[in-house]
Formats: structure tokens, C-alpha cells, sequence
């Protein structure tokens, strides 16, 4: 059982310092997030159901910030943006959980979609987000 145990505090470390876990696993209080991969460099957008807390990282040279686009069953909607630069989560921070932005007040049972997105604002390119939700 302690095996087991140990096992489990591993793997929750290591969900938490990677900001996403495996396909099949779910906690809301931990990040779940897709990677939008571009001409060698990547970005990484995030969703935290717990405070339905967003993130964005930038882990590409080109100039353009990583953003995360929301909408929900309702209607609202919203985009969270990173333009802190290469390697860095919104605000220039390197920890996924510092500095996150959410939309307020979502009720219970409104469902939430999000995509990993970049766009750079200073060609005025059209914003590429993964394809699915």
C-alpha cells in the first residue's frame, strides 16, 4: 500500500510540474492542456476547472504571443494572452499556476471550451488555433 501510495504522490508531482496529465486522467484543480506545435516552436494553452483559471505559454522565437481563445454553452467569451515573450507563461513567469487569467463568475453546469492559439498582433496574421475544442 505504501508502494502505492508513493506511486500516486509521484505521479500528482509530476502532473503538476508539467501543467497537464495523462489523456485518460481528470482533476479539476490541475491544468489540462493542448500543445499547438508551428514551424518548430510550440504553444501551449490551459484550463484549470477549479476557478476556470486560463494559461498561456509561449515556446516559440517567432515574435507572436501564445493565447488561449474560450467560449462557453452561454455564450460568453473571452481570450487569455501571453505576449511576455519566448519560454514564459502569461506574465513572463515560468510556473504555469503564477499569474493565470478566467473568465468570472461561470455558473455550475456551463460547459467550457477552449483552443491553444498564436497570433502575432504586430504583422496583424489572422490568429491559428489547434483544430479541435
Amino acid at each position: 500500500m505504501k508502494v502505492r501510495a508513493l506511486l500516486i504522490a509521484l505521479a500528482s508531482i509530476t502532473v503538476i510540474a508539467l501543467g497537464a496529465g495523462p489523456a485518460h486522467a481528470y482533476h479539476p484543480d490541475l491544468f489540462q492542456c493542448q500543445t499547438l506545435w508551428h514551424d518548430g516552436g510550440y504553444y501551449k494553452g490551459c484550463f484549470r476547472p477549479t476557478g476556470e483559471l486560463f494559461n498561456a505559454f509561449d515556446g516559440d522565437e517567432d515574435g507572436a504571443s501564445a493565447e488561449v481563445v474560450w467560449w462557453t454553452s452561454t455564450g460568453r467569451n473571452g481570450v487569455c494572452t501571453n505576449s511576455s515573450g519566448y519560454l514564459t507563461w502569461r506574465g513572463g513567469t515560468t510556473d504555469v499556476f503564477h499569474n493565470p487569467c478566467g473568465p468570472a463568475d461561470i455558473r455550475e453546469g456551463v460547459t467550457v471550451y477552449w483552443k491553444a492559439c498564436f497570433h502575432d498582433l504586430s504583422k496583424g496574421d489572422p490568429r491559428v488555433c489547434v483544430n479541435n475544442p
